[in-house]
């Protein structure tokens, strides 16, 4: 498995490919990065994000497409990173469109209090004037819209990398 030095996140895949495509016109499997660094870029963006990767992966092969030569580049990956932030974007506005008002009031202070990190619920219950239990029924929407996640017992974070910055950048 591929891991990038500065890569803190396990992450590890199967990627299928193949076949002559019609839109590169050349087979995928013969398709390579032109050396570790359009790679670097593509995994350190996705931030361990499984769909991040394949969304700025897919971006990337778009942008690669024009060129036909077999090799994607560092450029062509940082175009494709451009490419692919309008679309991340829109999955961030859908799951503040989605939000109730009291569920967009915990995410924005949960958005305060840790970005992208986990916090304890009583600090988040503490910081809303409210009990652990009074927020529960909040919580459990969250979590089922997967808006957030529990990555271990008594910890809420969001579950898409950045969503944070950008939840209170749109509140600004």
């Amino acid at each position: 498995m591929y891991r990038p030095a500065n890569c803190k996140t396990r992450l590890a895949g199967v990627v299928l490919a193949g076949g002559l495509s019609s839109r590169l016109g050349q087979d995928k499997t013969r398709l390579t990065l032109q050396g570790a660094g359009a790679l670097d870029l593509l995994v350190d963006s996705a931030q361990g994000y499984p769909f991040f990767l394949q969304v700025l992966g897919f971006a990337t092969w778009r942008a690669a497409r024009p060129m036909g030569a077999g090799v994607i580049t560092r450029d062509q990956a940082a175009t494709g990173l451009s490419e692919a932030e309008g679309e991340i974007q829109s999955m961030y506005t859908a799951r503040i469109a989605a939000a109730t008002a009291a569920e967009l009031e915990v995410m924005l202070t949960l958005a305060e209090l840790g970005g992208d990190g986990a916090v304890k619920r009583g600090e988040l219950a503490n910081a809303l004037g409210k009990t652990t239990q009074q927020l529960s029924d909040v919580r459990a929407r969250l979590l089922d819209k997967a808006i957030v996640t529990e990555e271990r017992f008594g910890f809420l974070q969001f579950t898409l990398p950045g969503f944070a910055a950008f939840l209170l950048e749109s509140a600004a």
